[in-house]
């Protein structure tokens, strides 16, 4: 097997941008790393790599070597899987999940999947924000909308549409917005992405196209669950996933508001890099979401 050496480490180092995360994935060290790659790059005598002290650089031979190593080791980890089929999945998978969405739809679910996985160990950060799959060490995390980026793979496991509201108490002393322009006049509480430091615009469906407005208000933060917590309090005006505030809604703790522009379903997806997309473990996670959110009744999506 020796004339395949070095090739799970250049992949690995492709995918991470540096030898050092390649080392951590592949539980190896960073000169270890290194030196498989230099010596697949002997063997083949070709350039694969250009190095500098700043950053590693691919070349043109090296990104047409990547696609063909990635589906070697993806053809060769699926024969694997092949030959031993019932073996029972053993180990860590480590998660980034969307607060809300853990507390409401994965954690109460969960017995169900340690019931078919007993050998699984799930170690879960919760945070909303985007992040780099490789540089956080994550094998899987799961988004609400689109997402797009290289070397990632999105499965959609479910649903939900994002709804606007306000507490009883802010409708009497302030009024609602007829149309999704009047939110100009309002407070508005707005969630607040990690990477720009920017409040997320809102979204709407008016006459037929999406419209996006930059709503302003007196309090931004970064947890849908406080953000909701407020609004009850009637500070002021938000705009969350249902599932998140599906009990407050139930309860008359917030009432919702602008219905007729809510927007269509967005999807709820795993996200994972390439490198794992024929992880069986990543794979029983995703199957275990898919059959969290087909076992929700669909008021609890909408």
């Amino acid at each position: 097997m020796e004339k395949f050496g070095g090739i799970a480490e250049f992949v690995a180092t492709v995918e991470a941008a540096s030898f050092a995360q390649a080392a951590q994935r592949l539980g190896m060290t960073p000169s270890g790393v290194g030196k498989a790659v230099s010596r697949l790059e002997g063997r083949l005598g070709l350039r694969l790599l250009r190095r500098s002290t700043r950053r590693l650089i691919v070349t043109e031979e090296g990104a047409e070597c990547y696609q063909k190593f990635r589906q070697f080791l993806f053809e060769l980890q699926s024969m694997e899987t092949m030959r031993e089929p019932s073996k029972p999945l053993q180990g860590r998978l480590r998660l980034h999940l969307p607060p809300a969405l853990a507390r409401v739809h994965i954690m109460p679910a969960l017995p169900s999947f340690f019931k078919s996985h007993p050998g699984m160990t799930l170690h879960i950060t919760l945070r909303n924000d985007l992040i780099d799959l490789i540089e956080e060490g994550v094998d899987l995390t799961v988004r609400v909308g689109r997402v797009d980026g290289a070397n990632i793979i999105s499965r959609r496991v479910g649903g939900t549409r994002f709804i606007t509201g306000c507490s009883p108490d802010y409708a009497q002393s302030s009024g609602t917005p007829l149309r999704p322009e009047e939110l100009l006049q309002h407070n508005c509480l707005c969630f607040f992405s990690r990477q720009t430091g920017l409040p997320r615009r809102w979204v709407f469906t008016q006459d037929d196209s999406p419209l996006e407005l930059a709503v302003t208000g007196n309090l931004i933060l970064n947890n849908t669950d406080a953000l909701i917590e407020a609004a009850i309090s009637g500070i002021g005006i938000v705009q969350v996933p249902y599932y998140a505030a599906e009990s407050a809604l139930l309860s008359g703790q917030l009432i919702s508001i602008l219905q007729p522009f809510t927007v269509a379903e967005q999807d709820v997806s795993a996200i994972y890099s390439v490198a794992e997309r024929s992880s069986l473990k990543v794979t029983a996670f995703v199957d275990f979401l898919r059959d969290v959110f087909k076992s929700k009744p669909r008021s609890c999506l909408k």
